[in-house]
């Protein structure tokens, strides 16, 4: 921390892969509260710079932070979608989740194959989310991604760590959760556009 209270820094520890380190700098005060207006993120690999004129409570969302996707390569893209489902997945937002989905998506799971229209995945994943709340949802290693050589389907493995409550049919605690998790999302190319048709998964519960 800096004298005046400020975080100076954060780190986060990634295994095999060197830290991700967002440095703040040029704070000042919106509405009474404290902000940086400048931000530095180190990956090891590349630094990020970010600058703002100008910082509004509670207004926007964090898509500004992202480069355009006309900017990106096919994989950058596909990274990026990977992190806006895990995003998803911790803060249980259900219609970004959907949104991505292909009309129809084959699943793969506990030694079952299951065919599911865009309203029975949506259907099942509300209730996944519904019944549990995350405290710890990152991914183990980076993803690795391989794309067609047409450019038309890709496929991205994951592995991740969650942690968190587990809630009943009724809404109360019904204990702790914690696993891991490796799955291989299925993705193909509609209209320029990266779109979800199916995910082929694995669990292990606890940490191994």
């Amino acid at each position: 921390y800096q004298p005046d209270q400020y975080p100076l820094a954060i780190e986060i520890i990634r295994p095999d892969a060197p830290p991700v380190i967002s440095t703040f700098h040029d704070w000042r005060e919106v509405s009474g509260f404290q902000f940086p207006y400048k931000i530095i993120i180190d990956d090891g690999d590349r630094e990020f710079i970010y600058t703002f004129k100008e910082i509004d409570m509670n207004a926007g969302t964090f898509d500004g932070f992202r480069a355009p996707d006309t900017v990106l390569t096919d994989e950058q893209k596909l990274m990026r979608l990977h992190r806006l489902i895990m995003d998803d997945h911790f803060f249980g937002n259900m219609d970004r989740l959907n949104d991505r989905n292909g009309d129809s998506l084959t699943i793969v799971s506990a030694g079952e194959v299951y065919e599911m229209s865009k309203d029975e995945s949506a259907a099942t994943m509300n209730r996944i989310i519904n019944n549990r709340d995350y405290s710890v949802y990152n991914d183990l290693i980076r993803p690795k991604i391989k794309i067609a050589q047409d450019g038309s389907l890709a496929w991205v493995i994951v592995k991740i760590l969650a942690k968190g409550i587990r809630y009943d049919e009724e809404g109360k605690p019904s204990g702790s959760l914690e696993f891991t998790s490796a799955w291989i999302e299925l993705y193909e190319k509609v209209q320029d556009q990266w779109t979800l048709i199916g995910n082929v998964s694995n669990f292990q519960e606890g940490i191994k």
